[in-house]
């Protein structure tokens, strides 16, 4: 019976440690390849990106390349910060080994197997942290080039939200139940309700827009075209949670965070 009992305590510890989307990312400190070191409590109001690989690992080199197509998208956003970490724990020598086979130019960090154990994860897997310490994408396929093609349209939206502090100023906004933005230089549109139930009003458009929500991780919910006629979009089928709405028009683009009760 005590064996039972002790096999029923690992399996709950380990269930208590997953970390999943939504979570709060757990701070971590590595060495670098190179020298230097990397504290996740220094990328305050910054989105960061991690890449787990084993240095030896051969889809981890094959897939490398592709994480360093994505880095460059974003490597001079300030808001924007990018580091490997190695879970294989090669010593400094093989990690430079694979940077030099997969041309990585962002931080690799040492001895990474714990960070990926803290965050229940494995190698040639990505895990996006949003401005507040949130754990917004939790990769669950290898880092092949479709799968970095769907983590940069997240970075996109991550990079466009504000930080807490930021959503303090936005309370007047919120507590009307709606939003107000700018999609030119002259006029305003607001986006009500929210929260929403069956459908978003956007009023005030006076050319065609495009309209596209994504759900918290990523994926592509739906898709129209508004005009100032028709400016309803339908949450018929839309489940209870959080949505980003992204509205582009020939000048520019904004992204709303709204939620679906």
């Amino acid at each position: 019976m005590k064996k039972i009992v002790f096999a029923l305590a690992i399996i709950s510890t380990c269930f208590a440690s997953a970390q999943n989307v939504g979570d709060d990312a757990p701070n971590f400190t590595v060495n670098l390849e190179g020298g230097g070191s990397f504290s996740l409590s220094d990328q305050q109001d910054k989105v960061v990106f991690l890449f787990f690989f084993g240095f030896n690992c051969p889809h981890c080199i094959s897939n490398g390349p592709n994480t360093q197509d994505l880095y460059e998208v974003f490597e001079n956003d300030p808001d924007f910060v990018a580091i490997g970490l190695d879970t294989w724990d090669g010593n400094s020598s093989g990690v430079s080994s694979y940077r030099s086979r997969t041309g990585i130019t962002y931080d690799l960090g040492l001895q990474g197997s714990r960070v990926g154990s803290d965050y229940s994860t494995t190698y040639d897997r990505i895990i996006l942290i949003d401005k507040n310490g949130v754990i917004r994408y939790k990769g669950v396929a290898q880092a092949t080039s479709s799968e970095t093609r769907a983590v940069q349209s997240v970075i996109n939206q991550l990079l466009a939200e504000n930080t807490d502090d930021d959503d303090d100023d936005d309370d007047d906004d919120n507590n009307t139940g709606g939003t107000v933005l700018s999609l030119d230089e002259t006029k305003s549109v607001s986006v009500y309700p929210n929260p929403a139930f069956d459908y978003l009003i956007v009023d005030g458009l006076e050319n065609r827009t495009e309209a596209s929500i994504y759900d918290m991780s990523g994926q592509l919910i739906s898709s129209s075209s508004l005009t100032p006629s028709a400016n309803v979009i339908s949450l018929d089928n839309f489940s209870t949670g959080i949505y980003h709405l992204i509205l582009s028009n020939e000048s520019r683009s904004e992204t709303i965070r709204f939620a679906v009760d």
